[in-house]
């Protein structure tokens, strides 16, 4: 048979597998009316982001159609504003988007969730072809490697983890070619694994590369048994020269992701380790070696493994015959290596990029035990004595672990199901090998000539009895672990047709009520005018709604968020953001909604005291439980003032007086030194011609129960007061809370704690809790509530060793601001079972008297004819004075400002925001957007590129002129 009738016959029979194993696995899915779009990341931002991507293709593939060539890179409809590469991924089947329209993004992402497990399977089985083993085994392999833990528990929910499931093998094979002396030239199939893998996902490329790594050095001293020294030299360069040219052809993706990722909270942020010799639940010694058959049960920090029953039998056999056969070797090396990791914190920690301890990369274990299953599928027929004796040891030891793991935690069902499988499987194998050897010793009677050939002798049943087993084994641990009666992993998963309906029949549908409301995203969202809108929220299923909406708002969720935006909610207190990965609102606190750009607010009947000062009385709509109010007093975008104050001196201020501060004087980075003058250099604020009139701040720090007074003096010689009041509060704690000291522990129901406090008419109260700290729980993490009269607000406190802390314990809760003078009760409600810390509480009062005065200031010398286009934003300005312009727009070194022509370099102002100094006089005003690492990236890819197609040309003559070579030898 031909290899191409070979592998099309291949390619029906594992196309029909995958196909009855698939609806099996997910035959809950179908009766539960689900899809494939898990209710975490997937419905708030993979089916978003895919829907955004095609959006996007399509409108800059329309655009480069007549003739422009800039697609749009900023958006104002994600978060407050951001580059596109917060949602286009570009990851390589994503591009598939552009030929489907919105409407059927949710069938589409169906259909790339199982094209990419149909892939992968694809992957493993070249990989295993590319050995010589038979058919029967490739497809053992790729059902295994294909329907496990990892794809069960991570890839499904996650689907961009499965890229490297499908690149991993083909990439050792790229690097199988390479070290192959008659092939080691060929490094096409390498150098472009090696790019889409950076494309596709650059942490688990990082994770893949240390895979790579130790196969190949592996497999040299197999395929090396001379001058290894000077061969491992040769080799070296080549993979290095070749991993390093798909590194430049990933350029054009990947240096903008490194450079948002290298701006972002992540690259710095390093959650508390635990240790990373020994784990701290011991309990994970037994269950990594448990659950590598074992259904649906997980070891903690992504240990998803749960395989095929095969597995273990495959292991045994390698361990036992690795000094019979060098193949067997060389797996059982890398199965030591990668099991060995499982047993160490710290291999976690370091293939987690050294940010938190994390087994992603169990990925890396799937392919091994994949091959470990296809090596040995043609030997498990004829077991040898050490062999068979191994196996029953093996088998012996799971099944006393399973006994003794149900009387540590009263857990059965699943690793009973994986005892009998295991029992049932090595029973097979013993009385299939003992068949074979009667049949072996019977023929050696007949003077050693058999009848029975390989398909008689039990060597191809061996293997057809370790696919029905394998086969059968994924398909009962993937629905086991969706189905209703057993894991449920079914009911994580959104029901079908909801994808967008959610957000567009949701309550925060209200948005599109606003009279400026346009529908479309980018720049076009202002082009009937700047506004943003926000809310109190308490749910997280609405996240990233602005992406279906398309309105400008607040709220985002996403791996890389801005880092100004979250250094300084740190710095605010804001319990509107609760990890580097979310922001949910700015928490209706007044002065940091108008520096923001609000316009438009919406509160639920819970919330009805959140509604910040200045907004309307009537809404202006509602759906559902929202109400949509209107801000009276909104700032226009490009506003100016004629004061400043330093980070420094702003920082000694009081928490809630920082909020008032900002709507007199614009923060500034540079501690009293201009963007022009040198380090060493003191000057103005804004100008030479007003360096006796800079901003000067001096603060007192005020005593609980009296007020804290910061003076400034502005431009015009004018002095002003901001007071703000303070007042201790010590809760008492209720039912299900016992205090012991600074710690609060409640019981099996939660507990509560409630103080009586006071409300000044015409201030906004805060609430601020400092050394609120998560110290013990059933997870790392817990969700706090404040209730009073119309408030109820959450607080999500992170352990120290969480991925995603936040890295402070201080929170500042807007109470609102009080109509009339009067007293009420205000609660903190913890959940159940948890340790917190609370040492200090107390009640802040902001005036709000002259709130519209200080609106008014900002707003009577601003920015004018404004006009968003693209990925700029033009206006003109005439100053009598030099003053300070502030950009509603966040923070980012992809901004450059123009003035009059001249580029400037734009400043982080109000702690986020974009920031500019202008003289006096007419001004006309240009910011522009360039995605950070684009240009480089691009210039990167053009050169690898190049690179490629002579290196290719290079390795194609020679492979010409050795074929010449060969044909003329074979001629002679």
């Amino acid at each position: 048979m031909s290899d191409r009738k070979k592998y099309g016959k291949y390619l029906l029979i594992y196309t029909a597998l995958f196909s009855i194993i698939f609806l099996l696995v997910f035959s809950p899915f179908l009766l539960e009316g689900k899809n494939l779009i898990g209710k975490g990341d997937g419905q708030s931002q993979y089916i978003l982001q895919l829907r955004y991507m095609g959006e996007w293709l399509r409108k800059t593939a329309g655009g480069f159609l007549h003739g422009d060539f800039h697609p749009d890179r900023f958006d104002y409809t994600i978060g407050m504003g951001d580059d596109i590469n917060a949602v286009v991924r570009f990851h390589p089947l994503d591009f598939l988007s552009i030929f489907v329209p919105a409407s059927g993004t949710e069938a589409l992402y169906c259909v790339l969730t199982v094209l990419r497990c149909f892939l992968a399977g694809l992957s493993l089985s070249a990989f295993v072809f590319h050995f010589r083993k038979s058919r029967t085994a490739a497809l053992s392999g790729a059902l295994l490697y294909v329907f496990c833990g990892f794809t069960f528990g991570l890839g499904i929910v996650h689907p961009t983890y499965l890229s490297h499931m499908i690149l991993f093998p083909l990439m050792l094979l790229g690097a199988e070619r390479m070290m192959d002396p008659e092939r080691k030239h060929s490094f096409a199939l390498f150098t472009v694994c090696v790019a889409l893998g950076f494309i596709s996902n650059y942490y688990f490329m990082y994770i893949s590369s240390f895979g790579l790594l130790g196969y190949v050095l592996i497999r040299f001293f197999d395929l090396y048994r001379t001058d290894r020294l000077k061969q491992f030299g040769r080799l070296l360069i080549s993979l290095s020269l070749a991993y390093l040219l798909g590194l430049a052809l990933s350029g054009i993706f990947l240096f903008p992701a490194l450079a948002r990722y290298k701006s972002s909270l992540r690259a710095v942020h390093e959650a508390e380790r635990n240790s990373l010799l020994v784990y701290e639940d011991k309990r994970r010694y037994l269950a990594w070696f448990l659950n590598l058959i074992t259904p649906y049960q997980a070891s903690g920090n992504g240990t998803h493994l749960n395989f095929a029953v095969t597995l273990m039998p495959a292991a045994a056999l390698i361990f036992s015959s690795a000094k019979r056969k060098s193949s067997c070797r060389q797996i059982r090396t890398g199965l030591i290596v990668l099991l060995f990791c499982l047993l160490i914190p710290g291999a976690g920690y370091v293939l987690a990029a050294m940010n938190n301890e994390n087994n992603r990369w169990v990925y890396l274990i799937a392919f091994a035990a994949a091959v470990a299953v296809s090596f040995t599928a043609d030997a498990v027929s004829a077991l040898q004595k050490r062999d068979r004796r191994f196996l029953l040891l093996v088998t012996a030891v799971f099944d006393l672990g399973c006994a003794v793991w149900f009387w540590m935690t009263r857990e059965a069902v699943f690793h009973l199901t994986a005892a009998v499988e295991l029992t049932l499987y090595t029973a097979v194998l013993l009385y299939l090998s003992c068949r074979t050897e009667k049949k072996k010793k019977k023929a050696d009677g007949y003077g050693g000539h058999s009848h029975a050939g390989r398909n008689h002798d039990g060597y191809s049943y061996g293997e057809r009895i370790v696919l029905l087993f394998t086969a059968g084994s994924a398909a009962l641990a993937g629905w086991m672990t969706f189905s209703p009666r057993f894991g449920n992993l079914a009911a994580y998963y959104q029901e079908q047709g909801t994808a967008f309906s959610r957000y567009e029949e949701s309550s925060y549908a209200v948005y599109t009520d606003t009279p400026l409301y346009t529908g479309e995203n980018g720049a076009a969202a202002f082009s009937d005018g700047f506004y943003r809108v926000d809310s109190v929220r308490s749910a997280y299923w609405e996240d990233n709604s602005s992406l279906v909406l398309r309105q400008p708002g607040v709220q985002i969720y996403n791996s890389i968020v801005n880092a100004s935006q979250l250094q300084a909610m740190i710095e605010q207190r804001s319990t509107g953001m609760t990890s580097i990965l979310h922001i949910q609102s700015l928490d209706g606190r007044t002065a940091l909604e108008a520096l923001a750009g609000v316009r438009y607010f919406a509160v639920d009947a819970d919330n009805a005291a959140s509604l910040p000062y200045g907004y309307a009385k009537q809404p202006l709509g509602s759906r559902r439980k929202l109400a949509l109010y209107e801000n009276q007093y909104p700032l226009p975008f490009g506003f100016t003032t004629d004061t400043v104050i330093s980070r420094e001196d702003y920082e000694a201020l009081n928490p809630a007086a920082k909020d008032l501060v900002m709507l007199r004087a614009a923060v500034t980075e540079d501690s009293g030194h201009t963007a022009e003058s040198g380090q060493g250099q003191r000057s103005s604020a804004l100008t030479d011609e007003t360096k006796q009139e800079r901003a000067s701040v001096s603060a007192q720090a005020g005593e609980a129960g009296q007020a804290q007074s910061t003076g400034l003096t502005t431009t015009d010689g004018k002095e002003e007061e901001v007071s703000v009041l303070r007042e201790g509060v010590s809760f008492e704690a209720g039912d299900g809370v016992t205090r012991k000291g600074s710690r609060l522990v409640t019981g099996k129901k939660g507990g509560s704690l409630s103080v009586s406090y006071e409300k000044k008419a015409g201030y906004e109260c805060y609430l601020s809790l400092e050394s609120l700290r998560l110290l013990g729980g059933h997870s790392l993490s817990a969700a706090a509530y404040v209730k009073a009269n119309g408030i109820s607000k959450g607080i999500l406190l992170s352990a120290a060793n969480s991925a995603y802390t936040r890295g402070d314990d201080a929170y500042i809760v807007n109470l609102g601001t009080a109509s009339g003078d009067g007293t009420g009760i205000l609660q903190l409600i913890l959940p159940e079972e948890i340790c917190v810390s609370l040492e200090k509480s107390e009640l802040l009062y902001l005036p709000m008297a002259d709130y519209e005065e200080k609106v008014k200031r900002l707003s009577e010398v601003s920015l004018q004819h404004v006009t968003f286009d693209g990925d700029s934003v033009s206006g003109e300005i005439t100053l009598n004075s030099p003053r300070y312009m502030v950009f509603q727009i966040p923070y980012s070194s992809g901004w450059t400002i123009e003035v009059n022509g001249k580029q400037k370099r734009p400043e982080r102002a109000d702690l986020c925001y974009l920031g500019v100094r202008l003289e006096k006089g007419t001004s006309q005003i240009r910011l522009v957007y360039h995605s950070p690492g684009l240009r480089a990236g691009i210039l990167c890819s053009s050169a690898g590129l190049v690179l490629f197609a002579a290196a290719f040309a290079l390795s194609a003559r020679r492979r010409r002129l050795r074929k010449a070579g060969n044909d003329r030898t074979h001629v002679v």
